[in-house]
Parts: structure tokens; C-alpha cells; sequence
């Protein structure tokens, strides 16, 4: 089937047709190394390095977010500091549906690592986000006990 061309107001077609688009000209130019990078933290809401390298088990995430920030792919920061970054909406439902077909067992370890990882930081609503998603239950309830007593404190 030939690919129609883009036009001035984007792709033509529905999601099949942007997923191809990613697929073809984003996603299957990175490296290996890189597409596993996007996949595996594509879960997350938002991204700093050292919540990458506990993700991806990586210790070059700072190298990964510079050099996909610098090229425009889908990453914009977040902060002033620029040291918290987000992927376009749509490039990570993309994929985050990527990595839920070609590694459903790594979408629950995301989850858990970012999870852990959150609480780590007192960050505790990113906390619960995560380990609900992850089915973490305990670890929920014990960053909801955390956010909570924090809550009451103030």
C-alpha cells in the first residue's frame, strides 16, 4: 500500500497510520539501546535521569534524555532546571502500547521501580500512582501512610 504524503495539517488516516509513521521514521531509526530506553520509560508520567537509570537499570540516562531532548524526539523538560522532562502524550501511549505487547512482565517492574523509587524521594503521589499501577498494593498503602502523615504534619 503506497504511504499518502503529510499534509499541512498533519498524517493522513487514524492511529494505524501514526503508529506506522512512528514505527518507520522514529522509533526503528534509534539504536537498540534506545528504543528499549523510550519503551521502558514510556510508563512513566514524567522523567528526570536518576528515576531512569533505577527504570532501565541503564547508567547513561542523563546522556539519553540530553540527546533526546536536543533532538526534538517527542521529549520537552518540564522544569526550569531542566531536570524533569515528558514525552508528547501520544509518543507515549504509543509506546507504552509497545512495550504492554512486546514485554507485558516489564510494565508491572516499571511500575514497581518507579514506585519504589518515588517513595524514595518523599514523592508520594507519583508513589501510589505507580504501585497501583503496579499492583504493589503494600507498597500503596505504605506511601499513602507516608503522604498522609506528611499531610498531617503541616
Amino acid at each position: 500500500k503506497p504511504r499518502q504524503p503529510l499534509g499541512v495539517v498533519g498524517l493522513p488516516g487514524g492511529p494505524r497510520e501514526l503508529a506506522e509513521y512512528l514505527t518507520d521514521n522514529v522509533v526503528s531509526l534509534q539504536s537498540g539501546r534506545t528504543q528499549e530506553f523510550l519503551l521502558r520509560t514510556s510508563l512513566l508520567r514524567r522523567l528526570c535521569a536518576p528515576l531512569c537509570d533505577r527504570i532501565t537499570g541503564f547508567d547513561d540516562s542523563a546522556a539519553q534524555l540530553a540527546r533526546l531532548d536536543a533532538s526534538g524526539l517527542f521529549l520537552r523538560p518540564i522544569d526550569a532546571g531542566g531536570r524533569w522532562f515528558r514525552y508528547h502524550g501520544l509518543f507515549a501511549s504509543f509506546l507504552a502500547a509497545g512495550l504492554r505487547r512486546s514485554a507485558p512482565a516489564q510494565v508491572q517492574q516499571v511500575h514497581e521501580r518507579a514506585a519504589q523509587w518515588y517513595a524514595e524521594q518523599g514523592l508520594h503521589e507519583e508513589a501510589v500512582y505507580h504501585a497501583l499501577e503496579a499492583g504493589a498494593w503494600e507498597l500503596a498503602v505504605q506511601a499513602m501512610n507516608a503522604w498522609a502523615s506528611l499531610s498531617s504534619t503541616m
